[in-house]
């Protein structure tokens, strides 16, 4: 298991002391040991001598409350691998609590470290690695149905049991992304071209969308 401190320090380097006291504040409630391990770090922190920590552990024991300093959670240091920190947290919740965080995630630090980390995870062999990275943003790894469609084929060729939920992740995509469409194109001015830049979608399949909104509508 990636230690804790390496995850919280990742996090740290990642977000602003609000931001780091918000995420560390729904650890507590989402880590299995009901966030035991969460305070117990913090109060090796805070008896520490190192003032970043210190005010670290008092983001994580009382947030929000306004903790002096100048700004920063961590000192800098190099680095921590974001993988570390994903894998950290998912080895401390269960699926359902990790898909929440890592909504959070997703606000609170660099949506690309996110994303990349599912998408390097979605080709391993490692089925905790398999389920955590569909867990994501509800497996919507890609901006691009194409590039998703790419990815999930890759997967199930692998990995035929994960059919029905590559299906499922599709069919997600398109309910979201087609009300968009039709709402922009029968409410304004765009063309094809334009809306298939905006939602990344190929123009044949905004002119396809188009078209089978027309018969349904005539």
């Amino acid at each position: 298991m990636v230690p804790l401190d390496t995850v919280l320090h990742g996090l740290g380097e990642r977000t602003t002391p609000a931001a780091f006291a918000d995420l560390c504040d729904t650890l507590v409630w989402k880590f299995t040991d009901n966030g035991a391990e969460l305070h117990d770090l913090a109060a090796v922190w805070a008896s520490g001598d190192d003032p970043s920590r210190a005010r670290a552990a008092a983001l994580i024991t009382a947030p929000p409350t306004p903790v002096p300093g100048d700004g920063t959670v961590f000192p800098p240091l190099p680095a921590t691998p974001f993988p570390d920190v994903l894998l950290g947290l998912r080895d401390r919740m269960d699926l359902e609590d990790f898909t929440s965080t890592c909504d959070a995630l997703l606000w609170t630090v660099s949506e690309s470290e996110v994303l990349t980390t599912a998408r390097t995870w979605l080709g391993s062999d490692d089925p905790h690695r398999i389920e955590a990275a569909l867990a994501v943003n509800d497996g919507l790894l890609y901006a691009t149905r194409s590039s998703l469609a790419e990815a999930l084929t890759a997967l199930t060729t692998r990995h035929p049991g994960y059919a029905p939920r590559a299906a499922q992740i599709l069919t997600t995509y398109d309910d979201h992304t087609r009300p968009r469409t039709l709402h922009d194109a029968t409410t304004g001015r765009w063309t094809p071209q334009a809306l298939a830049d905006l939602y990344l979608q190929p123009v044949p399949t905004i002119e396809h969308w188009l078209r089978t909104h027309s018969r349904r509508t005539d």
